[in-house]
């Protein structure tokens, strides 16, 4: 899997490798979301999930 990121190049390699956690974590969040609502909850929006 890609992960595109828009960096500057004056960023540091600690700032940089960040930015690219926090990415990677939210692709991950958003991936066990889609598995965790496949079948009949996929069509319910987020806000209806159970808390």
């Amino acid at each position: 899997m890609m992960y595109h990121t828009s960096i500057n190049a004056d960023s540091s390699n600690e700032e940089i490798e960040n930015e690219i956690k926090v990415k990677i974590v939210k692709e991950m969040v958003i991936q066990k979301n889609n598995k965790w609502s496949g079948g009949k909850l996929r069509n319910i929006p987020p806000l209806s999930y159970p808390n």
